[in-house]
C-alpha cells in the first residue's frame, strides 16, 4: 500500500541505512530516497487510498474520521484473516491463522474449504474475517500508538482529482440531493444526467425534485334554487 499512501511512488526498502566505524567514520551509506520509482499517478493513489478508506469507516468506529486507509482480507475455508492498512506516517499489518498439525479438520466449518479437501492446517476453529482482525487488532494497536504520537494531517487532494455529486440510482450527474464522489479529471466523470443510464432492470427513475402533478379540481355542481312555493 506504500505507493498509495506517499503519491504513486515504489521505494525498495532498506535494512541498513548507513555502516559507522568505532570512530565516527561513516563506511557506507545509503539514502533512504534511494530507489523510488514512480509507479502509478498521484492523481490514481489519491483515488486509491480514497476507496481504501471506507472500510475503515465502516468497520472501525471513530477512526473513520482519521486520515487512516485499510482492507480487510479472509482466507477462502476461513482458517486465517488479515487487515493491513496505513496513515500518512505509518502502515500495519494485522494477521490471524489457525495451526493446527493434526492430520483431520473436526471442525464445523470444514465444509466451507470448496477448492481442496480440508486438512490440519487448514482447520478453522470459528468463522474468522478480516473485518474482525481489524476491530479487534489491528484498531487497538493504532490508536495506542496515536495516543502517544500526534495524528497526521488528511490526504491532500490533487488537482488532477475532481469532486462530482451523483445520484444513486445509477451514478449518473445531479445538482442536489445526490452525494459527492471523487473521479479523476476526464477520467470516469459521469457523462449522463442521473436516470439517463439505468441498470439492467431496474425501475424508471423518479426525480426526488420533481413535484407532484396538482389534483384535479372538483366539478362544479349546480346549487339547488329557491323551492317552488306551494300552490293555493
Amino acid at each position: 500500500y506504500s505507493a498509495f499512501d506517499n503519491g504513486g511512488f515504489r521505494v525498495s526498502p532498506h535494512s541498513v541505512l548507513k555502516v559507522v566505524a568505532p570512530n565516527g567514520q561513516v563506511l557506507e551509506s545509503f539514502s533512504p530516497s534511494a530507489g523510488r520509482t514512480q509507479v502509478i499517478s498521484p492523481d490514481l493513489a489519491y483515488v486509491m487510498t480514497d476507496l481504501l478508506r471506507g472500510p475503515v469507516k465502516l468497520y472501525l468506529g471513530g477512526l473513520g474520521g482519521r486520515p487512516v486507509a485499510g482492507k480487510s482480507g479472509t482466507t477462502e475455508a476461513y482458517t486465517g484473516s488479515i487487515f493491513i492498512g496505513y496513515t500518512p506516517n505509518l502502515a500495519v499489518a494485522a494477521s490471524l491463522m489457525h495451526i493446527d498439525a493434526g492430520p483431520a479438520c473436526k471442525s464445523g466449518f470444514a465444509r466451507l474449504a470448496t477448492n481442496f479437501p480440508p486438512s490440519g492446517w487448514q482447520c478453522p476453529t470459528w468463522v474468522l474475517f478480516g473485518e474482525d482482525v481489524g476491530i479487534g487488532v489491528w484498531k487497538p494497536f493504532v490508536e495506542a500508538y496515536y495516543a502517544s504520537h500526534p495524528w497526521p494531517k488528511m490526504w491532500a487532494m490533487p488537482t488532477g482529482v475532481v469532486v462530482r455529486q451523483v445520484c444513486t440510482y445509477d451514478g449518473g450527474s445531479i445538482g442536489t440531493g445526490g452525494y459527492n464522489e471523487i473521479f479523476l479529471k476526464g477520467v470516469g466523470e459521469p457523462r449522463l444526467p442521473c436516470g439517463d443510464n439505468p441498470y439492467p432492470g431496474e425501475a424508471p427513475y423518479v426525480s426526488l425534485t420533481t413535484a407532484p402533478p396538482p389534483s384535479p379540481s372538483p366539478s362544479p355542481s349546480a346549487s339547488p334554487g329557491p323551492s317552488p312555493s306551494p300552490k293555493p
